[in-house]
């Protein structure tokens, strides 16, 4: 089983891009806090299809986001006939975890409208004393 999730900080924006059959791809670097051993990591990660179009489109620079993918180590040799290898996350799914934003937005985007107090179909009852937090 190869699973990976981890939550940290995007390093710069994210730009789309598409291969030659018009497939939307995006490489970022998410940064991830080490809080014991004082210091971060750096991982590259990539998004594949509707995934990347949507990290680009609200996720900038120093928000913080969740991925979800599997590890994948590339391995190469270098000029200097070294081998070479970098791990990098194949992201399958985002969690944005930032504040909803998207990039472009002007003050005449729409907005979703505040929640309705009258709607009792939410099946959240807000007076239940029941709670258990």
């Amino acid at each position: 089983m190869n699973n990976v999730s981890m939550t940290g900080r995007l390093v710069r924006d994210i730009e789309l891009k598409h291969t030659g059959k018009d497939i939307a791809f995006a490489n970022f670097t998410l940064v991830v806090n080490n809080p014991y051993k004082k210091c971060a990591y750096f991982f590259k990660c990539v998004a594949w299809g509707k995934t990347a179009e949507i990290a680009s489109k609200y996720v900038s620079k120093g928000d913080p986001m969740g991925v979800v993918g599997s590890l994948e180590i590339n391995e190469w040799t270098n000029k200097e006939g070294e081998k070479q290898s970098s791990p990098q996350i194949n992201v399958a799914t985002v969690d944005l975890l930032g504040s909803p934003k998207g990039k472009g937005n002007t003050s005449d985007s729409e907005e979703s409208p505040p929640p309705d107090e009258n709607d009792k179909d939410s099946g959240f009852d807000k007076e239940d004393d029941d709670m258990p937090f």
